[in-house]
């Protein structure tokens, strides 16, 4: 056991670890019962705290679908796979996310009327069967171009594969839904709806194994529809892509009734199909059939008769789609793993030559293309990678870099400050990107590095070391990498002989012990263990139950050579899938797995407890659930969480049990999580719950606030496990992959597979509300976070609108408080330097519950009032000096209470300044800052002398009988007082400027930086002069204001205000 001190190094690395029982939660015997707390709000935990979204979009997710509006090129919508749907009316200069509002962001098709663009459909649930393939929640229409949304039904069919509309009567829509990729139900069939999504119409089913995943009108007679059916199953162990019910339809009548069309198609079972309809010949349909015998057909007699004129088929069960182009239906696109083109209706076929190099040029894996009927060189495709843009019939293609919608799957932090986080993406490498940085414009695509290639999955990071990190790709290809060189040793374990044989999940589970960074483990069909950083592996035993993938049944038919798509995207089963040593006793590790293991050792692997029939009568399940983490507990030896995912098992439920005596006996969470409301990015209750969970934290410091990521957002506990709600604001309804705690900096961090990374910054008055210590207190002020005291820079050239940004934390300290009651005052907020002097005056909300307020570590700013203040040119405003570094307190006042706390402020740990340069500079700026006070104060009443001067000499001009010497005399008073006015102008401008004026030379600016360093002898001597120029300046505003009077005397106007009275 490490010293608590050290802890905190040891918690980064996974040392919130994968506990590894395989189970849900529902009821059971129990070690421990729940701590008694005080209750928790229903809806959300932390709702005055907000979720902050840092990229990157350096790489996109899985597009799943793009729809651009007829007759523009530059109204394009795009649906992600997990990551909701995103507008743009620029090009794809700049991107709006308009689907936040929904309780579900998997996109599976879209759709707009072409009588009227501005009616969206949205189908929810992506079509493209994988192995990470996320879930809808049925159908969403909108009438205002995705302003709002209403949804409009069809929840249980969970993957929409595609939406047509009428092309003259946007009531009418049909849908082809799939239905349950992981189970049969019978909400599956082609729908139909006559009055915009008020009611269904289930017009064609098959049975409830089968779906439909395509549909195609004749565009000059919408009565004639094609729908593809589609027979298919996922579990956790395989996939079966085909069988008999799998076929093309057609209907002459709008979907009243249907027909199968079989001539000339494959016989036997069939797979996915994808239907593509000319524009310029109806009769002209296409089909690519995934058979036996499939490829690519023709039909030219309107689906009567068909004629295979090609064997291509990329991977069908993930593509299948064909576009034929609106102005030559001889020329044929195959969306596939490649795109493929035929100049010849399909006969043959070449793939485009997209990617020059590895990770240059265009992504593979494409689900989407657009051709422009206006211009067929011009496209926009979509794929795993991205979105792309050519403009010359593909032969070079642009990346559209800023929409984030990244695919995570796991992520890891580091210790630097600021820290780094590390996570691998779908299809996309793995990365490692800053959490902040001290740039104006924040976080951009170019502060993230690759660390390695393919299908990014797990990262760990080398707590004893920041230069090195332990990266893996899909099924264990796990490599260290030198940061500093880019150096990348594969380490994957090799058998030792033909007789052993390893499998290793699609997502690996790789760990850095939290007691010694020598030793790593990784997770196959046993734990692999190495005590000199992955050099050399000792295996386990195969830890777990050992059955075969091809003896399970899947739609009734176990797998065979003839399953179509047999196990894509399942290379094996019985491989484990989360890996856990405790925190707090060395060698005690944990394991789950994806066929529902969970085993225990206490004796550093060699020995093992199989813990899963335990498991699994705690959870009230038939049989054990994939295994999605393990998180061994970081207060407590014997205590550990384990999540399951029964989604694969198509129970979408969230499942959680804990033990506290090491297995022996186990609670169920399944409660307490099936009580929590899912909410939207804009804070709206869905009407829903939890989805099924990925992950579960533990809190380093305070073990009863317990973190879920699941597939719907992220949740939080402060009774460790009693009672859960969703956690902050500003959150989209995004599969939540993986969460991390930061040690130090008290943030969490989500891995979202979707959209990116998100943190919620210093979560400090969570970890400092203890669970079994509720308090009847109506105010709490909690301990702030340590601020650091920097200067942003800006070290980016000009790059256009179109460039990715995420934002930077607040600057400074976060002043956080709770209130039991609503205030409708609000409250104040005092900040107060060591000798009690008033630094800065805040208010702060008066809502009920966690409220936080930012302070920038400046004094009290000027005055603004620009209806007296003539702003000067480049204005650096109107905000106080820094502080110095050092101890403050901070006061809250609230309905009559007051409650204080310390705040330390650290100056720069990057900038080598001696404590006396710190004072200097200190006493620089508040000298500064008093001239800026009075040159605010007399340049105001300067100007106003000067606009009362200007009414008054206009009056004058206005008098018929007034003499040409007194209108002389009040043109030479005017003068003179504009002449007061312009030199306090010139004063400001001086001072605050923030390119030309002290303050900017000093401070900085928008695009300049200034320095904490202390004043230059150049520095003193202007301020010197500033001063001397103030003084005289304001001398002269006696003479100023006597001007005035002697010119309101003249045009017989009031008496103006006594300056010295």
């Amino acid at each position: 056991m490490i010293p608590r001190p050290d802890r905190t190094r040891a918690v980064l690395h996974r040392v919130s670890i994968r506990v590894l029982l395989t189970v849900a939660a529902l009821n059971v015997a129990v070690a421990a019962a729940p701590v008694r707390v005080e209750a928790q709000p229903s809806e959300r935990i932390a709702a005055g705290f907000t979720w902050r979204l840092i990229g990157p979009a350096i790489s996109g997710g899985r597009i799943a679908d793009l729809e651009v509006v007829p007759g523009t090129q530059s109204h394009i919508y795009v649906g992600a796979a997990s990551g909701g749907v995103w507008k743009s009316v620029n090009h794809g200069t700049t991107w709006e996310p308009i689907f936040d509002d929904a309780a579900n962001l998997s996109i599976g098709d879209i759709a707009l009327a072409p009588s009227d663009p501005l009616e969206v459909w949205v189908g929810t649930g992506e079509p493209n069967n994988r192995n990470s393939t996320p879930w809808g929640e049925g159908v969403y229409h909108s009438s205002d171009g995705g302003k709002t949304w209403r949804l409009t039904g069809l929840e249980e069919t969970r993957h929409i594969g595609r939406i047509a509309v009428h092309p003259t009567d946007p009531d009418i829509a049909w849908v082809a839904a799939l239905g349950h990729l992981f189970g049969p139900n019978a909400e599956r069939g082609v729908y139909r709806t006559t009055d915009r999504g008020e009611t269904w119409t289930k017009v064609l089913h098959i049975d409830d194994d089968t779906g439909f995943v395509d549909l195609a009108l004749n565009p000059a007679d919408p009565s004639v529809i094609y729908a593809a059916a589609y027979q298919r199953r996922r579990r956790a162990w395989g996939f079966s892509g085909g069988g008999p019910g799998s076929g093309i339809y057609k209907s002459t009548d709008g979907g009243d009734s249907w027909r199968e069309v079989t001539e000339g198609l494959p016989e036997g079972d069939k797979g996915r199909i994808g239907l593509a309809v000319s524009g310029r010949d109806p009769a002209l349909v296409m089909a690519v059939v995934e058979a036996e015998e499939g490829g690519i057909f023709i039909s030219r007699d309107r689906g009567e008769s068909w004629m295979r004129v090609n064997e291509l088929n990329q991977r069908p069960m993930y593509y299948s789609q064909l576009r034929i182009d609106p102005n030559d239906e001889d020329r044929v696109w195959l969306v596939a793993g490649s795109l493929h083109r035929s100049e010849d209706g399909g006969d043959t076929f070449e793939a485009l030559p997209m990617e020059i190099e590895y990770n240059t040029g265009v992504h593979v894996d494409h689900h989407d293309l657009w051709i422009d009927p206006e211009d067929s060189r011009h496209m926009i495709l979509g794929n795993d990678g991205g979105l792309y843009s050519t403009w010359d019939d593909g032969d070079h293609w642009t990346f559209i870099g800023n929409i984030p919608i990244a695919q995570f799957y796991d992520i890891d932090l580091d210790l630097a400050d600021p820290y780094h986080v590390y996570g691998g993406l779908q299809d996309n490498n793995s990365y490692r990107g800053p959490s902040r940085t001290r740039r104006y414009q924040g976080l951009m695509n170019r502060d993230w590095q690759v660390l390695d290639y393919g299908d990014g999955m797990y990262t760990e990071t080398d707590w004893s070391d920041l230069g090195t990190v332990y990266v893996t790709s899909q099924n264990a290809g796990i490599v260290r990498v030198n940061l500093a060189t880019g150096d990348r040793k594969a380490l994957k374990p090799f058998p030792p002989d033909t007789t052993v044989a390893y499998r290793f999940d699609w997502k690996s589970p790789i760990l850095v012990s939290p007691h010694n960074a020598n030793r790593v483990y990784l997770g196959g069909n046993r734990l692999f263990i190495s005590d000199d950083r992955g050099e050399r592996w000792r295996a386990t035993e195969d830890l777990t139950r050992q059955i075969h993938q091809d003896s399970l049944e899947m739609m009734g038919v176990r797998p065979d050579s003839t399953t179509l798509s047999k196990h894509d995207g399942a290379s094996g089963y019985g491989e484990i899938t989360a890996v856990a040593e405790s925190p707090v006793e060395a060698g005690v590790l944990w394991i789950g797995a994806d066929d529902g293991s969970v085993r225990l050792s206490r004796d550093d692997g060699a020995n093992w407890q199989d813990l899963t029939d335990r498991v699994a009568a705690a959870t009230g399940l038939p049989f054990p659930y994939y295994v999605s983490w393990v998180e061994a507990s970081q207060a407590e030896a014997g205590r550990a969480y384990v999540s399951l995912d029964g989604h694969w098992d198509d129970d979408y439920g969230p499942l959680a049990v804990v033990t506290e005596d090491f297995g022996e006996t186990w609670r169920s969470l399944a409660h307490g999580l099936n009580g929590a409301a899912a909410v939207t990015a804009t804070g709206r209750a869905t009407g829903g719950g939890m989805a099924s969970v990925n992950v579960i934290r533990e809190h380093p410091e305070n073990p009863d606030l317990l973190i879920v990521g699941a597939e719907n957002g992220a949740f939080a506990s402060l009774d460790r496990g009693a009672t859960w709600a969703a956690l902050g604001s500003g959150l989209p309804a995004v599969p939540v992959d993986d969460v991390e705690i930061h040690p130090r900096e008290n943030d969490v961090v989500l891995g979202t597979h979707g959209r990116a990374i998100w943190i919620l910054d210093d979560i400090t008055p969570l970890s400092q509300r203890s669970a079994t210590s509720a308090t009847d207190d109506a105010v709490q002020l909690f301990a702030p976070r340590p601020a650091t005291l920097f200067l942003y820079r800006n070290d980016v050239p000009s790059m256009g609108q179109g460039t990715f940004r995420a934002e930077n934390p607040a600057f400074g300290a976060n002043i956080d408080y709770r209130l039991s009651a609503e205030m409708p005052g609000g409250v104040s907020i005092d900040v107060l330097d060591a000798s009690g002097r008033d630094v800065r005056r805040l208010e702060g909300p008066g809502a009920a519950g966690l409220n936080r307020v930012a302070w920038d570590l400046r004094h009290d700013p000027l005055p603004h009032d620009t209806t007296r203040y003539e702003v000067p040119s480049l204005d650096a405003g109107p905000e106080g000096p820094l502080v110095l570094a050092g101890t403050f307190t901070v006061r809250l006042t609230a309905g009559g209470e007051t409650r204080e706390q310390s705040l330390e402020v650290r100056p720069d740990p990057e900038l080598p300044v001696s404590a006396e340069e710190r004072l200097a500079r200190y006493e620089f700026a508040m000298a500064l800052f008093e001239l800026q006070g009075v040159a605010y104060r007399e340049g105001s009443e300067a100007y106003d002398v000067e606009r009362r001067a200007s009414g008054s000499f206009e009056a004058l001009e206005g008098t018929e009988d007034v003499a040409p010497e007194e209108l002389e005399r009040a043109r030479e008073l005017v003068g003179e007082i504009e002449e007061v006015a312009d030199e306090w102008r010139s004063i400001n401008g001086d001072i605050r400027n923030w390119w030309t004026g002290l303050r900017g030379k000093f401070d900085g600016g928008p695009s300049t930086t200034g320095s904490l360093t202390g004043p230059s002898d150049d520095h003193r001597r202007r301020l010197d002069r500033i001063r001397a120029t103030v003084e005289a300046a304001s001398a002269r505003m006696s003479a100023a204001a006597a001007a005035l009077q002697a010119l309101q005397n003249l045009a017989g106007v009031g008496a103006s205000p006594n300056r010295d009275g």
